[in-house]
């Protein structure tokens, strides 16, 4: 089994969430106070793809960027072909704390003003990155 995490923004001290109010593909992905549910954890696979412990019909469901203009992410069922994954594809930088898109590493999740609540984004890489675009990757 791979190793489970739950990712903490640095700025707000919230955790990344699947908002859950219906189903878990198209969701938006949030900010929420941990309670560290299935809906707060998350591995990072080979596919570098961020996956919920979630599994709707038994298919492994990862962080995807719906409209790169806008920014918005949110959940979609895993592409393994690299080809079809490239907005699935995260970096995960420990050295500055920030998640980026795999194929533009200036471009990284953010949290915004970190409200319960928020959605997160994919914006550009400050420099250096704010609070709010890093990340904690705590081991479950």
């Amino acid at each position: 089994m791979a190793q489970m995490f739950v990712i903490k923004n640095r700025g707000s001290g919230r955790v990344l969430d699947v908002e859950r109010g219906g189903q878990v593909i198209n969701s938006p992905v949030l900010l929420y106070d941990k309670h560290a549910q299935d809906n707060q954890k998350w591995t990072h696979n080979k596919y570098n793809q961020i996956c919920t412990a979630l599994k709707p019909g038994g298919e492994d469901v990862a962080i995807h960027i719906h409209d790169r203009g806008t920014g918005q992410v949110i959940m979609s069922v895993c592409q393994k072909d690299p080809t079809q994954a490239k907005d699935q594809m995260w970096l995960r930088n420990d050295a500055d704390g920030t998640i980026a898109c795999y194929d533009d590493p200036m471009r990284v999740l953010s949290a915004g003003a970190g409200n319960a609540g928020d959605h997160l984004r994919v914006e550009q890489k400050g420099n250096p990155p704010p609070a709010s675009q890093q990340w904690d990757w705590e081991a479950m």
